[in-house]
């Protein structure tokens, strides 16, 4: 999910030429200015990906010898109540279909519950099994990130089910990065998923090509890592 946008830049040389006859050297040109950075709009990356519909296939070889291929799709979900809280706000459907070895699994559908204004997730309803987590995202997103940089989309603590109070059943740390590969820029959202003892059961990157302005592209890059097993996908 990525595309790399270039800094072009020309360095200048003045030509001197002497002062008459008197022999005094041309003054040295000046430095040429450094390179602009070249930025990323990370909080507009975040906005389409969870307001826009797209989905992207991507495809690789596990630790285990096992061929994966992963769907993933993103798509506006209703806007309603966040189950566990009763808190308002528009979502986003994500379904996750999986195939190993060529044989398909039931796809997993999550809702997450996001603020209008801000777009911060405020709860993730795992509708396949029915279980809710709370969120606690992080400050405002960057509009000028570089690649390199990464921050925090929001942290979770993750029930059993969606009736208050429910038994809790661990913890989630979500951020955001940007990286390249091949000469793309993507944009990744990421988790770390932990027991209620702080033990981590399973780490996520799902990164998608992005431009300057947030746009995401069609390339994309998934690595997940769960029960000993590790796979990197990609298109």
């Amino acid at each position: 999910m990525n595309k790399l946008s270039s800094v072009l830049f020309a360095v200048a040389f003045a030509a001197g030429c002497g002062g008459g006859d008197d022999g005094t050297p041309a003054p040295a040109p000046a430095p040429a200015p450094p390179p602009a950075a070249v930025t990323y709009d990370v909080a507009k990356a975040w906005q389409n990906l969870l307001t826009g519909m797209r989905s992207w296939t991507v495809m690789g070889i596990g630790t285990d010898a096992r061929s994966y291929e992963l769907t993933l799709a993103f798509a506006p979900g209703p806007t309603g109540a966040f189950p566990y809280t009763g808190t308002m706000g528009p979502s986003a459907d994500v379904t996750a279909t999986f195939a190993i070895n060529g044989v398909g699994q039931a796809p997993t559908l999550s809702r997450l519950y996001y603020n209008a204004t801000t777009y911060g997730v405020f709860g993730e309803h795992a509708v396949t099994d029915g279980s809710c987590s709370t969120a606690a995202p992080g400050g405002a997103l960057p509009t000028a990130a570089q690649v390199g940089d990464s921050g925090l989309l929001y942290d979770s603590n993750d029930y059993q089910s969606c009736v208050a109070p429910s038994v809790l059943d661990g913890t989630g740390t979500f951020t955001w990065s940007l990286e390249t590969e091949a000469g793309m820029t993507l944009f990744c959202f990421n988790n770390t998923d932990r027991s209620t003892t702080g033990a981590v059961i399973a780490t996520g990157f799902y990164c998608a090509q992005v431009s300057t302005d947030g746009t995401l592209g069609m390339k994309a890059r998934v690595t997940i890592a769960e029960g000993g097993v590790s796979v990197v996908m990609r298109n």
